[in-house]
């Protein structure tokens, strides 16, 4: 989270200039225990400004109602959020902003955001994973799921890697010259780019064009963007060019050996299985929670 103070006391002034009047009464309960107009506010304010994720009025309201019937069920199997802990983890939100936490909470005060209103979205954020944790021991992906997963997707080619060693060829756009030029010249050196040791050399000798070390990356490490270029381009060859900061740059395939490393994949595929099987568990113990709970609105 990157807290900036201008910014917030600017975005929160156009907040209150432009939200409607809206009465504190309750809009919704859970259990007995009431969901006011302020707190859904409060949590509007919150997302928006200091979790950078804004939230509608429906979608606060119904946020609001989850955290209640999370915090409902952790008092059930009597976890607790303990006042030290939430302490400590305002503090790390003020040392990310670079501030005490007796200045955080005052500038959160200066954006009209309550701290409380902080510390109840992390509450509740805290005591979720928890239980989250605590169901997902029953919910284990079993070695025979992952392995007749990882065979099924071997089957497919998917444990096939490919080790790269490239050079960046970056044509430099100089000030007051055009990037649509300098995107043109780099086309037509690539042309004549055909091996890597002489055609370094020859870039090498091009004016305003810099060369960078050799870079050994397999595919696993690789963004997707680039493991698309280099996947197109033949071994001794230039990638299309492609504009960055640095310039119109070009990565040179120098070397490509292809192997097949199953370890790689089923670790790759367990942390897709473990991922997937968490936001179903997630999903279907809210919904379960939900259905306990007394909810009016």
């Amino acid at each position: 989270m990157t807290f900036r103070l201008a910014a917030i006391v600017s975005l929160a002034a156009m907040l209150l200039a432009s939200a409607p009047a809206v009465a504190q009464g309750t809009v919704a309960s859970v259990n007995g225990e009431p969901i006011t107009n302020r707190d859904v506010d409060q949590r509007m304010r919150v997302s928006a400004l200091v979790f950078r994720q804004p939230l509608t009025r429906p979608a606060a309201t119904q946020e609001l109602i989850d955290d209640k019937v999370k915090m409902i069920e952790s008092r059930r199997i009597g976890m607790r959020v303990t006042p030290a802990h939430m302490d400590e983890m305002m503090s790390k939100m003020a040392s990310s902003a670079r501030m005490t936490q007796t200045q955080f909470e005052q500038n959160l005060v200066k954006a009209s955001i309550d701290p409380d209103a902080v510390k109840a979205k992390i509450t509740a954020q805290t005591v979720w994973g928890e239980l989250l944790r605590l169901r997902a021991r029953t919910s284990n992906i079993s070695n025979a799921e992952l392995n007749a997963e990882v065979e099924r997707r071997a089957a497919k080619g998917e444990a096939r890697i490919a080790d790269y060693v490239v050079r960046q060829v970056i044509f430099v756009v100089p000030p007051g010259s055009s990037p649509v030029q300098r995107e043109r010249d780099a086309n037509a050196s690539r042309s004549r780019f055909t091996d890597c040791e002489t055609g370094v050399e020859t870039m090498r000798s091009l004016r305003d064009v810099a060369v960078k070390e050799r870079i050994s990356r397999s595919s696993t490490e690789m963004p997707k963007g680039t493991l698309d270029l280099l996947e197109k381009t033949p071994v001794g060859r230039l990638t299309t060019p492609f504009r960055t900061e640095q310039g119109i740059e070009m990565l040179a395939v120098c070397e490509k050996n292809e192997r097949e490393d199953n370890i790689q994949l089923r670790t790759r595929i367990e942390q897709e299985m473990q991922s997937k099987r968490t936001e179903e568990t997630a999903s279907t113990y809210l919904a379960e929670l939900r259905a306990k709970a007394d909810i009016k609105r």
